[in-house]
């Protein structure tokens, strides 16, 4: 209960003036020594960084498996985080990546190939 500091009166704890003698109480004040509220900030989106970060790893297997397959995927992976406006290097090394992954699938490709037909003609 509160009780007004001009009449004496006890007012209940919900009352803004003093029912007898109409005093404004004070507003309650804030706890001096209440924790403050936990705001986390969120961070914003980048449109087309899952696609970057797909380019990249994409880029890097593709140098050990798939190398056709994956070396496509970064490329198109890279392209399409560029194309949603994505400005960090991610998407670039992606795509270099795949194009390098590709190219070295290409040259053992054609290793390949020269070794078994070497080895064919060998028998």
């Amino acid at each position: 209960m509160k009780v007004c500091s001009r009449c004496g009166a006890q007012n209940q704890d919900q009352a803004a003036v003093c029912y007898a003698c109409g005093t404004q109480f004070a507003p309650p004040q804030a706890n001096p020594y209440q924790q403050p509220m936990y705001n986390p900030m969120v961070p914003a989106k980048v449109p087309g960084k899952g696609f970057a970060i797909a380019a990249l790893v994409c880029g890097i297997v593709s140098f050990f498996f798939y190398g056709i397959i994956l070396g496509i995927l970064a490329v198109i992976f890279g392209a399409v985080a560029k194309n949603k406006g994505y400005r960090g290097g991610m998407a670039t090394a992606g795509i270099v990546l795949g194009v390098v992954g590709l190219a070295l699938y290409v040259v053992m490709w054609i290793a390949c190939q020269g070794m078994w037909s070497a080895f064919a003609l060998s028998l």
